[in-house]
């Protein structure tokens, strides 16, 4: 097992210098990275680089569609879509009608008890 300092491992697995060691560093807090620490110093192995390359890999979405077969068996060109837009829209549904149905907690902006404003009545000292 063979122990690179972060900033020769960013080096060596990114020669173009797009990712530095602090870069290593935050890959490490979101848990893709594993670093070891001897003597307050950071160390990771070829290994370790390896499977951070894998874990960082981007997974494209893939497309589906299910098409309904005509009687022989290949499919028509027409497809169905799935049923999900009116599922979402009850759920939808569902949820507006409890908010709708719950009563309000708020005493007003910011918590507080409204006031009644009362203001004083002067005389007009106009001439």
């Amino acid at each position: 097992m063979t122990l690179l300092r972060l900033k020769a491992a960013a080096a060596k697995y990114f020669p173009d210098g797009s990712i530095s060691a602090a870069s290593l560093r935050g890959e490490a807090r979101k848990g893709r990275l594993k670093i070891l620490q001897i003597a307050k110093k950071d160390f990771v192995t070829d290994e370790a680089m390896e499977e951070m390359l894998r874990r960082c890999q981007h997974q494209p979405k893939v497309l589906t569609s299910s098409s309904t077969a005509k009687r022989g068996g290949s499919p028509s060109g027409s497809y169905e879509i799935d049923n999900h837009g009116a599922q979402q829209d009850a759920l939808l549904l569902i949820a507006q009608e409890l908010i709708e149905s719950s009563k309000s907690t708020s005493r007003g902006p910011l918590g507080r008890t409204r006031a009644k404003v009362i203001r004083p009545k002067f005389k007009s000292v106009r001439s």
